[in-house]
């Protein structure tokens, strides 16, 4: 259940900002985690695979977050 709060408000979020890496698509976004979460060796529907995606939504939700407080015209590093 928080893993999918999670995932929404990455979603909702991705939604808003258009990433450094050319990612604007929430579906992306959500790829480019599973595909992350695989290289480490879990599998999805593991407890380790949950965990991993929630760590990811947690970290972009927080970079989306800080770059939304960056004044307009900073250069944020990546």
């Amino acid at each position: 259940m928080r893993t999918s709060l999670a995932a929404l408000l990455v979603l909702i979020l991705a939604g808003c900002q258009t990433s450094p890496d050319g990612m604007t698509n929430p579906g992306d976004l959500e790829q480019a985690h599973d595909a992350e979460c695989r290289s480490f060796g879990v599998q999805p529907g593991s407890t380790q695979y949950d965990q991993c995606r929630e760590t990811l939504a947690t970290d972009a939700a927080n970079e989306a977050r800080r770059r939304q407080a960056a004044p307009p015209g900073t250069s944020i590093p990546g």
